[in-house]
This record gives C-alpha cells, sequence and structure tokens, in this order.
C-alpha cells in the first residue's frame, strides 16, 4: 500500500510539472516607471499603456515593445494622482486610469479619469473626464479594523460599466474581496456592491 500510494504521488507531482516553456524577457521598462501599479493594451497596437502608482506624477506613459522606449507621455492636467491603482479600457479607444487606491479605506474622493484615443493625442497634455464614486456599503471613514475592506485595487470595463474589486485589510483577514459596479460615464455615482 506504501508504494502504491508513492508512485501515485509521484505520478500526480510529474503531471503538475510539465514545461509550459521557458519565460522570454522581452523589454526592459525605463527608470520613469518607479512603481507601475497598471497597465493596458490596446488590440492592434504594440503600445503598452502605463501608470505609476502614488505620490508620481499625473502622467501616462506609452511603452513600445518594437523600440524598447516610451514614446509617448501623456499629462493628465486636470487630476493628481492620489493612489493610481490600476488601468483599463474598452472596445473604442478610451483608456480609463484608477484613482481609488484606499489601503486605510478613509478616502471620499474616489475617481476615475478616461482619456479618450490617448494613442492619437497630438499634445503632451489633455484633460480627462471624471467619475467620482462612493462605495455604497462604507459608512465610517475609516472604519473599525475589522472591516477594513474597501480598498479598491484593481477594475475592468464591461457593457458601459466598471467593476470594481477590492483587496481586504481586515485585521482578522477573511478572505473576501468584493466587487462594485458603477456606470462608465462622467458624473458622481453610488457603486453598487
Amino acid at each position: 500500500m506504501k508504494n502504491l500510494s508513492l508512485l501515485l504521488l509521484l505520478s500526480v507531482f510529474t503531471a503538475s510539472c510539465q514545461d509550459y516553456g521557458k519565460l522570454q524577457l522581452i523589454a526592459d521598462l525605463p527608470g520613469l516607471a518607479k512603481e507601475v501599479s497598471g497597465i493596458e493594451k490596446f488590440e492592434g497596437e504594440d503600445l503598452i499603456w502605463l501608470v505609476n502608482d502614488s505620490r508620481n506624477p499625473p502622467e501616462v506613459y506609452a511603452f513600445s515593445l518594437e523600440t524598447n522606449k516610451v514614446e509617448k507621455t501623456i499629462r493628465v492636467k486636470n487630476a493628481s494622482n492620489i493612489d493610481w491603482e490600476d488601468l483599463a479600457r474598452d472596445t473604442i479607444g478610451n483608456l480609463y486610469i484608477g484613482d481609488f487606491g484606499n489601503n486605510n479605506s478613509n478616502r471620499e474622493d474616489l475617481t476615475i479619469y478616461t482619456i479618450a484615443q490617448p494613442g492619437s493625442l497630438e499634445k503632451r497634455r489633455t484633460e480627462a473626464l471624471i467619475t467620482t464614486f462612493y462605495l455604497e456599503d462604507q459608512e465610517k471613514f475609516p472604519p473599525k479594523e475589522k472591516n477594513l475592506s474597501f480598498d479598491v485595487e484593481a477594475f475592468i470595463y464591461l457593457k458601459g460599466n466598471f467593476y470594481l474589486f477590492t483587496r481586504n485589510r481586515a485585521k482578522k483577514f477573511d478572505g473576501i474581496s468584493k466587487i462594485y459596479r458603477l456606470p462608465a460615464q462622467e458624473g458622481h455615482f453610488k457603486a453598487e456592491l
């Protein structure tokens, strides 16, 4: 019985260690990409759009995989980078910047910036459309340590809505990540749990 158990264990281990190829270095990101917190790519472009995390300039960088250089820097004039966490895109060329990092669950100024057609912008500076929101189930800023579950760290765009995903920082971690939905449009909205 021991031999059979060992044989089964070895076969499971061997099957799970299959060769999926070797990782290949494609490019080194430039020095201005100090703390990349969001990346996005539009279909049909060789550019990878990226943003840095909090306390960096309110800029979006277009990094080319062909030239291995930043080909474009766009400063968002009507934005600040409080805690930029992620990028998303839609199918018509809008790039969305999520300024909603909220490690201590005490922010009341959660924002998503929209840049239309960033690849075709001629100027280095642009104004973004602004979506602000609040989380429908957050009542205290900050809440008690057992309820620190309002830190949005990622989002996607899907069928006219943003879907936001939280990171749970509660004192007694229970593994729950909340998902919120809000309209992908300019204005102030309640993000529905």
